[in-house]
């Protein structure tokens, strides 16, 4: 079984590649900050200059131009995704420490948690006992 660092990350798609490129440039200091999105300035910040490389390397013969979100179905992408999840859950959970016991949060923010708890939960289900799984 491979791991994570040996995973060779190639781009999906031509405009993945390109937006790869564009956070590589920024990370490198070959972009300046009011240059680029802030799409491209979050990929610079959350991965390592040999992620960004792997990705703006892809050559583009046989790629699309385009791949829609659902469409990312290998094991890397989801890696990065739950990577995201555990920085986001991470930030979450310092703003609440933040916060005292007593504070109350708006019902729509509580209802999202709870929803993104269940998700997480069904998910960790099914990559766990993948035997139980029939799809």
């Amino acid at each position: 079984m491979k791991t994570f660092k040996q995973i060779q990350e190639k781009a999906l798609s031509i405009a993945q590649q390109k937006l790869m490129a564009l956070a590589l440039q920024h990370k490198r200091g070959e972009l300046e900050a009011d240059k680029v999105t802030p799409a491209v300035e979050k990929l610079a910040d959350s991965m390592s200059e040999k992620e960004l490389e792997d990705f703006a390397s892809t050559k583009h013969k046989g790629l699309p131009k385009k791949v829609d979100e659902d469409g990312h179905t290998d094991v890397p992408s989801s890696e990065r995704m739950c990577k995201t999840i555990v920085e986001d859950a991470n930030a979450i959970l310092s703003s609440l420490g933040s916060l005292q016991d007593e504070a109350s949060l708006p019902t729509w923010w509580t209802n999202k948690l709870a929803t993104a708890a269940k998700d997480l939960n069904s998910l960790n289900d099914y990559i766990s006992n993948p035997s139980e799984n029939k799809k």
